[in-house]
């Protein structure tokens, strides 16, 4: 799935409801410059980042579903450790983590190590 950036702005900027006119001033740039954006297939990543900050939306986080979707790019390095899962949950300032690790002791003790020293309430 190639991703088309300034496409999914566009859609994203009409879903919000916010002008255009009020959008370009928020991120620093003329409405004409916005509708260039919406041109391009591809944007600078700080001009994105101020996208996503104003419209409350990742959209970094669909290039990272299209890496996932597409597996691992060939240079790319994929880290898993087999049979460990993950989860967290919490509220406030309580974090509970979880670990099931299965036989994989050295996974617990790294993780042991990383929480040392961290105070708790």
């Amino acid at each position: 799935m190639a991703i088309h950036i300034g496409e999914e702005l566009r859609k994203r900027l009409k879903a919000s409801g916010v002008p255009v006119t009020r959008f370009a001033k928020r991120i620093g740039c003329s409405a004409k410059t916005v509708h260039a954006i919406f041109k391009r297939p591809s944007m600078d990543t700080m001009l994105l980042k101020r996208c996503s900050e104003e419209l409350a939306y990742d959209f970094f986080a669909l290039y990272s579903e299209d890496l996932r979707t597409r597996g691992t790019p060939r240079g790319m390095a994929s880290v898993s450790e087999p049979g460990a899962r993950y989860s967290m949950k919490g509220q406030g300032d309580e974090v509970e983590i979880v670990i099931r690790s299965g036989k994989n002791k050295e996974l617990v003790e790294r993780v042991l190590k990383a929480l040392e020293g961290r105070s708790t309430k």
